[in-house]
């Protein structure tokens, strides 16, 4: 299927878009279970539910960052009124980021109910896999795990290091995230 009727250009840069959009989506997942790893085979470490949430805001913050994009917001307070994914659970966590330089700052607005990450992912890599197959679409979302984990452990200590911020003050707003990253340099992916 082809995502763009632009011809071949318009459908490339439609393909690197959604790349990167897949790739930013999955390393939440991807950060939160590199949290969990432990020190030696076979060992886990143990988190809280906030410093996982934490985590998981942070990887798709870097993941961000490495593709290029601004963060305006990360949130890890749970809200009750924003529900995600089949179950209808609320959600646990922010992470707004964009390809152009501004600030979000209305999280009062209504939202509509949202898809979890792997649905997301799931949803993008449809409209760019070969053929319209559970195969071809699942080695799509798997080669962009492949390059989130890339992402997350090339920065593992930036992600660590704002994701604890990030629990520390439940909110990070642009300005705070650039001061947290600050004058490491994430090289764009």
């Amino acid at each position: 299927m082809t995502p763009s009727v632009e011809g071949t250009a318009g459908a490339v840069n439609s393909h690197a878009f959604a790349r990167e959009e897949g790739i930013i989506v999955l390393a939440g997942k991807v950060a939160e279970k590199r949290a969990l790893r432990g020190s030696e085979p076979g060992w886990r470490r143990w988190r809280r539910a906030e410093e996982l949430r934490a985590f998981h805001e942070a990887g798709h913050a870097i993941a961000a960052i490495a593709m290029g994009q601004y963060v305006y917001l990360l949130n890890i307070v749970p809200d009750p009124s924003r529900l995600v994914g089949k179950g209808n659970q609320i959600q646990g966590g922010i992470a707004w980021t964009g390809r152009k330089p501004g600030v979000v700052t209305d999280l009062s607005a209504p939202w509509p109910k949202s898809q979890g990450d792997a649905s997301k992912a799931i949803a993008i890599a449809w409209g760019v896999a070969e053929e319209a197959t559970w195969r071809s679409i699942l080695g799509v979302v798997r080669r962009w795990q492949a390059e989130a984990a890339q992402i997350v452990e090339r920065h593992w200590y930036v992600v660590m290091a704002l994701a604890e911020a990030l629990e520390e003050r439940k909110t990070l707003s642009a300005s705070e995230v650039a001061a947290v990253v600050g004058p490491r340099r994430i090289p764009r992916f």
